[in-house]
């Protein structure tokens, strides 16, 4: 190689190395530029949706306090429970057995519910049956699980769904219906709703005090929530309040966006995700496809340099000799 050419080639390599290095580093930094922004928007866009859930969520539970409370205070249900409670006594004793083996044992429908008017013409089948006109409507139309009623010894009167705690005391049981009714059995609070979640399989309800016209107890209405409903709206995990944050949390796999909701001292936390991935290959994509269009110009460059350089070179060198 003549020494013009070494010459060229040297400047020529030193040019590309300096505009590759140039090339590699605005590549790099519109990749991290990009990547911020995405997070940012992920953030916003996460957040966003755990904020709507919330919102949805606590609308939820606040409405169905107001209106269990609603229901309680009304004059149909007072008469109704209060009907219910002497017509029940007029099966004696074995009332319990009774009841189950009408509504349910001998319940022609399969889904149990559906028995508006038993085939006996006892009173409290009247009574069932002008409860239940409303009440399985409004199961229907806000999506509980079930309605019940209970007197104030824990005896289920009625319920609409007609399961496994119809007709029967749960006052010694050990579950959210139990302690719901105990909580409210036992307290001296006006207005005062009790709550219990869904916990190791057991269902979350509602109860709230129904009281005749000088304001004594009668008996509970209780709401049974539908899991199904809530998971419609967001997943809730229930968590001790320390831990019960709203964050952001971001890694190469997964985005994730945290929400906290309390309701009666209780606290949930909401999570939505999304995976990282499908987020940033666009971005390293583009990363990629930048770093080649700079290294082609670099190239390109280089090139140009080296036939100029050899160029001027040569002349030079033809000047000098």
């Amino acid at each position: 190689m003549s020494k013009i050419k070494y010459i060229a080639s040297y400047f020529a390599f030193l040019l590309y190395f300096i505009i590759f290095i140039f090339a590699l580093y605005f590549a790099w930094s519109n990749y991290k530029e990009n990547k911020r922004e995405k997070i940012i928007q992920e953030n916003s866009r996460l957040t966003l949706g755990v904020d709507i859930k919330k919102e949805l969520l606590a609308k939820f539970y606040e409405t169905s306090e107001a209106e269990i409370l609603f229901w309680s205070q009304t004059g149909a249900l007072r008469l109704g429970l209060d009907t219910l409670k002497t017509t029940w006594s007029e099966f004696g004793s074995d009332a319990s057995l009774k009841l189950q083996k009408i509504y349910i044992d001998d319940n022609p429908f399969k889904v149990k519910a559906e028995l508006y008017k038993a085939k006996n013409s006892s009173n409290y089948g009247l009574i069932h049956n002008a409860m239940h006109l409303f009440l399985y409507e409004l199961k229907k139309k806000r999506r509980y699980s079930d309605i019940l009623l209970l007197d104030m010894g824990g005896n289920v009167l009625y319920s609409v769904q007609k399961g496994k705690n119809f007709a029967k005391n749960i006052s010694k049981n050990k579950n959210n219906l139990q302690e719901v009714f105990s909580e409210i059995r036992d307290t001296d609070k006006k207005d005062f709703v009790s709550f219990r979640d869904f916990k190791d399989s057991m269902g979350s309800f509602l109860a709230t005090s129904v009281s005749d016209e000088l304001g004594d107890k009668i008996g509970i209405l209780v709401f049974s929530l539908s899991l199904e409903e809530i998971e419609k709206i967001a997943h809730l995990k229930s968590v001790d309040r320390d831990l019960c944050k709203n964050k952001f949390v971001e890694s190469e796999s997964e985005f994730i966006a945290y929400g906290c909701l309390k309701f009666k001292n209780n606290y949930w936390s909401i999570k939505i995700s999304d995976k990282s991935q499908a987020i940033y290959e666009p971005i390293y994509d583009e990363f990629i496809k930048q770093l080649i269009i700079y290294t082609l110009m670099a190239v390109l460059s280089i090139l140009l340099s080296y036939i100029i350089l050899e160029r001027m070179l040569g002349k030079k060198e033809e000047d000098d000799e």
